[in-house]
């Protein structure tokens, strides 16, 4: 197949007249394959780029992930760190309220100042027991302080919160080595977050404290994490709020959606993390806002350049096209061009062939009278002026090639005339070689000539 297309390429190129051609297919075929090869690098510079992307979302996520965690632990140990210790507890088993005694203390106001994430809910129980102490705050508001000199009881379901929720999952997810467990409970709109920890006495009980978290708080330590924390470097960055370059999304272990920065967020460039299980497995995804990507690329994010390319290529085809038009053209101009001489070299021949009969007549005395003569030289005259209109017209034909806008001077011209006069001339030629000329000439019959051409 190769031979027989290189043999098909050599004659092509062995004539001159398809030289041209042929380089003008060469040369669309490497203006396919420039635009082919530059479709691809822009494609291989956008998947780099999208590469790149995908890095700083997943390094945005593993920062907000380890970021969320602390706060979570800080918010744990918080409530919890003064009954989270290895040694087994000794004397009196303290009331889940005593928690709020290791917060400082406002005189003034006579209350405890609250935690950064307060909790709503204290409680504690010992395992296998049904006796449940839980210390609600007395002034009704977290945010703003504790007092512990009311301790309101719970209603029943959150006494099932308390109890039965930390109990499953204390079964089915606590790992030895924890200190603590988080996770989330309940359902719908009642869905709370629950921290707890274990601690042991001296008597061989284990003792269970833990807090209740409303949602909204949970929500909120997320959200700061998200608005407060840089998650890329000031470098990448540019110094731009986590916000105007940063999608979250905070999920679940099991999948289900806990907080988002932005519900329309796209989530095309994105990576993922996820918090250790003592702090319930959440999953953090995290994404690098289209709209800001051309900023964290250096020379921004390639765009496709194929709609130029084919602009590009479709004027490429078309210039190939008129080129190849051209070159017909070209090709019919030079086979009109031989036409013309040969018909120009026969219509000279005619006159010439007049002439060169009648002067031949004259010299050999083949006329015997003065008409004969006379008759004779007039042929010869017409023959010349023939001639004459002959050079004249292929002067004109010459000079409008030149100028497609010149008119040709045309003139009507009786057939019926010009075809007796041709006889009248070949008359001696034809009584010379004893053949008969017989005509049919309509009159009126008229067409178009060169002014002062002979037909």
């Amino acid at each position: 197949m190769p031979h027989a297309l290189f043999a098909r390429l050599r004659d092509l190129l062995a004539s001159r007249s398809n030289r041209p051609l042929v380089l003008l297919l060469a040369a669309l075929a490497a203006v396919g394959v420039a635009v082919f090869d530059a479709q691809r690098a822009v494609r291989s510079n956008r998947a780099r780029a999208e590469e790149l992307l995908h890095g700083y979302a997943s390094f945005a996520a593993w920062s907000y992930a380890r970021t969320a965690a602390a706060a979570l632990d800080s918010t744990v140990w918080g409530v919890l760190g003064p009954v989270m210790h290895e040694f087994p507890h000794q004397g009196d088993i303290p009331h889940p309220a005593t928690l709020v005694h290791y917060r400082p203390y406002d005189e003034r106001e006579g209350e405890h100042l609250p935690w950064l994430y307060p909790p709503s809910i204290l409680f504690g129980y010992a395992l296998g027991s049904d006796t449940l102490s839980a210390a609600r705050n007395a002034p009704g508001d977290p945010h703003k302080g504790w007092r512990v000199d009311s301790l309101p009881g719970v209603a029943p379901g959150e006494r099932a919160l308390m109890r039965d929720s930390v109990l499953a999952h204390l079964r089915a997810r606590w790992r030895p080595g924890w200190r603590y467990g988080l996770f989330e409970a309940g359902a719908g709109g009642e869905r709370r977050v629950v921290g707890y920890t274990l601690m042991p006495t001296e008597w061989g009980d284990t003792i269970l404290y833990g807090f209740v978290l409303d949602r909204e708080d949970y929500a909120r330590l997320l959200r700061e994490r998200y608005e407060r924390a840089p998650l890329l470097p000031a470098a990448v960055t540019h110094d731009a709020p986590t916000a105007a370059v940063l999608s979250v999304r905070v999920a679940g272990a099991g999948g289900e959606p806990i907080w988002t920065s932005d519900a329309a967020a796209d989530w095309r460039f994105h990576g993922d993390d996820a918090l250790p299980p003592e702090l319930g497995g959440l999953r953090v995804r995290a994404a690098v806002r289209p709209e800001r990507a051309g900023q964290l690329v250096i020379g921004g994010l390639p765009r496709s350049r194929l709609p130029f390319l084919a602009v590009l290529a479709v004027l490429a085809g078309a210039l190939a096209v008129v080129a190849a038009g051209q070159l017909r053209r070209e090709g019919e101009l030079a086979r009109l061009r031989a036409d013309f001489v040969a018909s120009v070299s026969h219509e000279l021949r005619t006159p010439l062939a007049q002439v060169r009969l009648f002067v031949e007549t004259l010299v050999l005395g083949r006329t015997r009278t003065e008409a004969q003569r006379r008759w004779a030289l007039e042929n010869i005259d017409r023959e010349t002026a023939r001639l004459a209109h002959l050079v004249e017209n292929v002067l004109l034909v010459s000079r409008a090639a030149r100028d497609d806008d010149a008119p040709l001077p045309l003139a009507p011209a009786d057939l019926a005339a010009e075809v007796r006069q041709a006889v009248d001339a070949f008359a001696p030629l034809a009584a010379a070689r004893r053949v008969s000329l017989r005509t049919e000439l309509p009159e009126g019959v008229v067409a178009a000539r060169l002014h002062g051409e002979s037909f």
